[in-house]
C-alpha cells in the first residue's frame, strides 16, 4: 500500500504522493486504507486488476 501511495498508478489516474507527503504521512495514509479492508462503502467501485496473494509474492 505504501509503495502505491508513494509511486501512484498513473494509468489508473492515481497521482504519486511521494514528494508531497513525508514517510510518516504515507504510513498513516496506508494504515487508514488498511482499516477499510473488508468494508463496503456506499458508491464504491468494483475491484479492478488481478488479486495478488502473499503466496504469489506480495
Amino acid at each position: 500500500i505504501a509503495f502505491t501511495i508513494f509511486k501512484g498508478v498513473p494509468s489508473k489516474g492515481m497521482v504519486a504522493w511521494g514528494k508531497a507527503l513525508s514517510t510518516d504521512e504515507i504510513k498513516q495514509v496506508g494504515s487508514y486504507i488498511s482499516t477499510m479492508r473488508g468494508t463496503n462503502p456506499t458508491g464504491a467501485k468494483d475491484p479492478q486488476g488481478e488479486l495478488v496473494t502473499y503466496e504469489e509474492g506480495l
